[in-house]
């Protein structure tokens, strides 16, 4: 696969060329680290403490994956407010482990256009990083495109979702609806559950590859319509696991969690455009499968535990000293 520097590289050339029906952008030459939740475990209760473990892709600014960290590397880091003043300690950091090898992808992108996005993505930033995940495509992965809002529902022959291309390798068809869509934000409510299952479904019957995917772009608001349990089970049904990608902190962390991890995705959040970017751009792999990634292992010690779900960061301190979080839930027994 072309290095990250590489297809910002094509794409800044092709920004150049579209640049008279496109408002400017700023686009990091260079990424930022970033990473993806892939898994987290149910933990092992026994006293005041409780065991489990998470599954964790990581890549630099290039988008290389880190494969020489270990236990100094991770650690959690406590929410704003911790009354059940918990504490956790780093067991084991196991690496050298691959997802499953699910080889050529077919993947649905599918875009949030509703009006809270306005405020969780003010910059579009969701729209240059779909022209890097489009520039990374592999020769013999499909993609398709589509947006949501509930405005759509008298304009789209599919309710709340605009289907702007069907499956295809050539990704440029796509260059002018992510040009429309810069300018096309719904100020209407999210039909996020009924557009993610329309995609579900448009994807079973119409991906050409036995390796199908729903990469989900949203900040995990909905606004009536089906519910999360429907859509993770039509998903498992229908065997089309969900990426879901949120940015700044303006996301429903737990609903992004749980689409994505109850459905055999991985979840990735994004602080800015850098590791927006960055992630982006290897989301191919992750979605070929055959990906490496840590099991960490964590003890968690405190008086009591929520069953209810409670939001950790997962603070990654790479060799050069920079730092992020991964944000993820996790149910205590």
């Amino acid at each position: 696969m072309k290095t990250l520097l590489y297809r910002l590289t094509l794409l800044l050339l092709t920004l150049v060329g579209l640049q008279s029906c496109l408002r400017t952008i700023e686009i990091p030459v260079l990424g930022d680290a970033s990473g993806a939740i892939i898994r987290v475990g149910t933990p092992i209760k026994s006293a005041n403490t409780q065991t489990f473990t998470i599954d964790v892709h990581v890549v630099d600014a290039t988008g290389t994956y880190l494969g020489n960290l270990n236990k100094s590397n991770f650690a959690i880091k406590d929410t704003s407010s911790n009354p059940r003043g918990m504490s956790f300690s780093l067991i084991d950091v196991k690496g050298g482990n691959k997802t499953a090898d699910r080889g050529d992808y077919s993947a649905f992108l599918l875009l949030d256009q509703s009006g809270s996005t306005s405020a969780t993505d003010p910059n579009n930033l969701r729209i240059e990083a779909s022209r890097v995940f489009l520039d990374a495509l592999g020769r013999n992965d499909q993609v398709a495109l589509g947006s949501f809002t509930d405005s759509y529902y008298y304009s789209s022959r599919n309710g709340y979702t605009l289907l702007h291309g069907g499956f295809t390798n050539q990704v440029s068809v796509f260059y002018p609806s992510l040009d429309s869509l810069q300018s096309i934000i719904s100020k209407s409510s999210t039909p996020l559950y009924t557009s993610t299952e329309w995609s579900i479904n448009y994807t079973a019957q119409k991906a050409p590859t036995k390796n199908k995917v729903v990469v989900l772009f949203t900040d995990g608001e909905n606004n009536g319509g089906s519910n999360k349990t429907n859509t993770e089970n039509l998903s498992l049904q229908k065997n089309v696991p969900i990426f879901t990608v949120g940015l700044s902190n303006g996301v429903n962390f737990d609903v992004l969690n749980s689409l994505a991890l109850n459905t055999g995705g991985s979840f990735m959040w994004a602080k800015d455009a850098k590791q927006l970017i960055t992630y982006f751009g290897t989301l191919g792999n992750l979605l070929h499968g055959n990906a490496d990634y840590y099991t960490l292992t964590f003890q968690a010690t405190a008086n009591s535990f929520s069953t209810n779900g409670q939001l950790l960061y997962l603070q990654v301190t790479l060799p050069n000293g920079k730092k992020f979080l991964m944000p993820y839930i996790i149910r205590f027994a």
